[in-house]
């Protein structure tokens, strides 16, 4: 756990507004994580005690982070597989006031590109209360989830495995139905002889599946391609309770389109995607890609469908929709301008997170641009939480990051809130090494933190060594008398926590 340096963002130091005499939009607080975490997704904890992120630490091991209500973390679980890949895609609550996650691994421990879907259900604390491992015999990911009305799960992602029931080639849409206890109920694949993915799945209110995924394909499942060879479609496909299709439908125009977000309003889908073409669905594109959002009806006609964005690069990446009020959406995904001032929708030069609200109708109310890769949107009494994930320069790893912004009324942009500014004031300033050692670890705490502890834990979080400071030292740590695997030293003080990966191979 490391310490989150809080960076109080205020109106008057950090925004623009571009509206004259416009009250400017607020942002509370924002955090950042230590080197080499990255979060997929972000809901609320089931307790309204803060929030949890969740994706990956150290590029090898599954993460869950919890954070309070001011975005501070305060606890961990992770999740090692001895290997590469082990990553969490999406996690939700569920009816019984715990979670479920969704996930991949790979299943030979070394780097390749096969990996097993990994299901998995947690208390509210994190703890594992059962786990599943499923998959063919290539490479099959899940990235969406939803609880289902009978108690059980329904999952949506892709597959290469030509022992998946329906396979037809490349990578399919993979739809999997668990029971309440993560065992597979039924699991099919769909599309046809190029790529299909699945994005995000809902279950209706009549108990039937409505998918949503991006499509390559002209033939096998899929009915009409509105682009030419290699480019991709939005595909949305209803099935019944046992995975037999009822329709499916393509939306898009000459170049590609990917699905995003799928979710309920009323009585009528509401779609996240991005689009870069021009014609048949699209009714206008700023440039390059754009946004792209659609209303539609219970059998899939488009009621209406609009783009945002500028004339260069925006897209839906691991973005979200979501009604954050009667007849009102905000969508958080990532845009790109490379002008001063206004293009189009956007109003900030750069590439960042975008976070924007629409109406019912689709007609843009505001927008707020910010850097950072977004990742999802938790809205709570008029302040909105948004988490992403900061890529720095190449060879740098990533480090996640969470932030409360207050409610927003007009266009604006933050050129401050990166995520660089607040990453340059968490850097790590606490060494340990070497993290792959026989027995011995070296630990420099900085002399101004008080009152440290030191303590080593095993994955299942049992304590194996423990020590206390009442002033930064240099210190040597011993391991010794435990099997060879991973362990974490984690360095408390009040300067607050950081956890470090420490590989023991006597």
């Amino acid at each position: 756990m490391k310490h989150l340096i809080k960076s109080l963002l205020t109106a008057t130091s950090l925004f623009f507004s571009f509206t004259s005499g416009a009250q400017y939009a607020h942002s509370v607080w924002m955090e950042s994580a230590p080197l080499g975490t990255e979060a997929n997704c972000l809901i609320s904890d089931i307790n309204g005690n803060g929030f949890i992120l969740a994706g990956y630490v150290a590029y090898d091991s599954a993460a869950i982070y919890h954070v309070d209500n001011m975005g501070v973390e305060d606890w961990r679980k992770t999740f090692y597989n001895g290997g590469y890949d082990f990553t969490i895609y999406n996690i939700i609550h569920t009816q019984d006031g715990n979670y479920a996650a969704i996930g991949s691994k790979n299943f030979d421990g070394i780097y390749t590109t096969d990996c097993s879907a990994w299901l998995v259900k947690l208390d509210d604390t994190g703890g594992v209360i059962w786990e599943k491992t499923l998959g063919g015999s290539t490479s099959d990911i899940l990235y969406d989830l939803k609880q289902t009305a009978d108690g059980g799960y329904i999952a949506i992602g892709k597959t290469n495995s030509p022992n998946i029931p329906g396979y037809h080639n490349n990578y399919d849409m993979w739809i999997v139905k668990f029971d309440s206890n993560g065992n597979t109920e039924w699991q099919k694949a769909f599309g046809g002889a190029s790529d299909d993915e699945g994005a995000s799945i809902i279950q209706t209110a009549g108990g039937d599946y409505v998918a949503l995924a991006s499509t390559g394909s002209d033939d096998g499942d899929v009915s009409i391609k509105h682009g030419g060879v290699g480019y991709m479609d939005i595909w949305m496909v209803k099935f019944d309770n046992t995975g037999n299709i009822t329709w499916e439908k393509t939306y898009g125009g000459t170049l590609d389109e990917w699905a995003g977000n799928l979710i309920m309003s009323d009585t009528c889908f509401m779609v996240l995607g991005s689009t870069g073409s021009n014609n048949d669905d699209i009714s206008f594109n700023h440039g390059w890609s754009d946004v792209w959002v659609m209303r539609l009806d219970t059998m899939g006609t488009i009621l209406w469908e609009k783009t945002y964005g500028g004339n260069s690069d925006d897209g839906v990446g691991r973005g979200e929709i979501k009604e954050t009020t009667p007849g009102h959406f905000t969508i958080v995904t990532w845009a790109s301008n490379p002008m001063l001032g206004t293009n189009g929708d956007l109003h900030c030069q750069g590439s960042a997170g975008w976070l924007f609200n629409i109406d019912s109708t689709g007609t843009f109310n505001w927008g707020w641009q910010y850097g950072g890769a977004p990742l999802g949107i938790e809205y709570n009494s008029g302040s909105y939480i948004v988490g992403g994930t900061y890529y720095p320069w190449p060879g740098i790893q990533s480090q996640y990051w969470v932030a409360r912004v207050q409610e927003i009324n007009i266009l604006s942009c933050d050129p401050t809130l990166d995520v660089e500014n607040t990453i340059a004031k968490n850097q790590q300033r606490i060494s340990v090494y070497p993290t792959i050692t026989n027995g011995k670890v070296n630990v420099d705490i900085p002399a101004e933190y008080n009152h440290s502890a030191i303590v080593i834990t095993d994955l299942m979080g049992r304590s194996v060594e423990a020590q206390e400071l009442s002033k930064g030292a240099k210190r040597e740590v011993l391991i010794d008398g435990v099997t060879s695997g991973v362990y974490f030293l984690t360095v408390t003080s009040d300067h607050g926590s950081e956890t470090f990966k420490i590989v023991y191979q006597p």
